[in-house]
């Protein structure tokens, strides 16, 4: 049974300003219907969030968004992936999202003839930030790839709450993408990113490229997230 304290619905973000892309939808609710988690990138903070999650509360669904890596050449910055399955790097595990969610998530989508890709997520442990990199990850079939949502499946798993996840491609398989985490952070300090390009100087361009890629695919996730969020906090277990 789920909690009647719990809400209906966790949006759950690697990084804050991710995360601010559910704020339209969610205001669209109740204050008590969603509650918004911000892990911090990679699996280990996912797996604490996680944990601190189910600790405290259990929602009735949970759904994981952000930016993510396309994996694919067709793929291009501000496409919207529903992911039907999240796979693991370097491992034969894969969790396939809640089909009610789906459902919903489709058809609140089509409504606003948002027209999405449904197909499989790569979770990695580390920024895949080259070509190669990519096109190596993309041997396992996904069509993009990001750093969070295995643990985020396979504790939902655990737990019997469903899941599903929706990213929106951010950088291209053909370009490149710091691997600096001071340079995804709402705010980065000049100090640390100075020191940074100093080493590496084709990162100021890296920089500049993915702050106009952010805005947009921001804005994709948003206008999708604006249809979403309600519609998987109305779900019915």
């Amino acid at each position: 049974m789920t909690n009647p304290a719990a809400p209906s619905l966790a949006v759950v973000a690697a990084l804050a300003w991710e995360a601010d892309a559910a704020l339209p939808g969610r205001r669209l609710l109740g204050s008590n219907r969603t509650s918004s988690v911000v892990s911090g990138p990679g699996l280990t903070a996912a797996r604490i969030a996680a944990e601190e999650l189910f600790e405290h509360s259990r929602p009735a669904a949970l759904v994981s968004i952000g930016v993510a890596g396309g994996l694919r050449p067709d793929l291009q910055c501000g496409d919207l992936i529903v992911c039907r399955r999240v796979l693991l790097l370097d491992s034969e595990q894969a969790w396939p999202a809640d089909p009610r969610l789906l459902q919903l998530t489709e058809r609140a989508l089509n409504a606003a003839s948002i027209r999405p890709l449904l197909d499989d997520s790569l979770t990695t442990p580390h920024v895949l930030a080259g070509p190669e990199q990519k096109s190596a990850a993309a041997d396992t079939g996904a069509a993009i790839v990001q750093m969070e949502d295995a643990e985020w499946a396979r504790i939902c798993a655990e737990q019997q709450v469903p899941f599903c996840a929706l990213r929106v491609v951010i950088d291209p398989v053909d370009e490149d993408v710091p691997s600096e985490p001071e340079a995804w952070s709402t705010r980065p300090n000049p100090l640390i990113i100075g020191r940074a390009v100093v080493r590496r100087p084709r990162l100021a361009r890296e920089m500049a490229r993915l702050a106009l890629h952010r805005r947009r695919s921001l804005q994709e996730l948003q206008r999708a997230l604006l249809r979403v969020v309600p519609a998987l906090a109305d779900q019915r277990s």
